[in-house]
């Protein structure tokens, strides 16, 4: 992402700034199949693969804010340059599966504010017009970060995985379940953004597990 496009290449050399900044959106459940929150290992595979890319700005889904907390503060004791307190959102844990870790998680090493959407329990499809249950509600992240001088406005959503399993069905529309829901889920986040996304002045960049 070119962070200071209003600066010539000549002004940026002058200056010795670099230009890019770098970002990575991770599911981070794929760090550890079963479990990352009991695995110290996989926080430490975090680390790494953010050290190794020498990363800015880092958005995680299926994490929380415990988890990520330990990973700013392994980063800070390793990296030159430190990492602001995250920003997240959490789930509510009103899912079936409590064991579930349903938390959207940014790490950047810019100043920051954040807030987050809780997700409704029912979501309405805006095809079929109708309401379904949100049975794997996740919330929505909006993060605000100044790079060099420069707002970026990051939006993270982690959409409801498109296969699914009887208990996962919408009891008011049993044959189709996800889809109806995942639509739902996707016009609820993009009520969230369209104040933004439709201003041209804005910087945006839009993130997550869209499954």
């Amino acid at each position: 992402v070119d962070a200071l496009g209003g600066l010539s290449a000549l002004e940026m050399a002058n200056k010795n700034i670099d230009s890019k900044i770098k970002i990575a959106s991770l599911n981070v459940r794929d760090f550890d199949a079963t479990n990352i929150g009991d695995s110290s290992n996989s926080k430490k595979d975090i680390v790494d693969f953010i050290t190794q890319h020498d990363l800015d700005v880092f958005i995680s889904m299926e994490s929380n804010k415990d988890i990520m907390s330990d990973i700013l503060a392994t980063l800070n004791k390793v990296t030159k340059h430190k990492y602001e307190p995250i920003g997240y959102a959490m789930a509510d844990k009103t899912t079936e599966d409590k064991s579930r870790i349903d938390a959207l998680t940014i790490l950047s090493r810019y100043p920051m504010t954040f807030s987050s959407i809780p997700a409704s329990s029912n979501v309405v499809d805006p095809v079929t017009q109708q309401q379904y249950a949100n049975n794997e509600a996740r919330p929505m992240l909006r993060a605000n970060i100044n790079i060099r001088g420069q707002e970026f406005i990051f939006f993270v959503v982690h959409l409801k995985s498109g296969v699914g399993s009887p208990r996962e069905v919408a009891s008011n529309h049993p044959t189709f379940g996800n889809m109806h829901i995942r639509r739902g889920q996707a016009k609820a986040f993009y009520d969230f953004i369209a104040p933004v996304i439709n201003d041209p002045t804005k910087n945006v960049i839009i993130c997550g597990d869209f499954n």
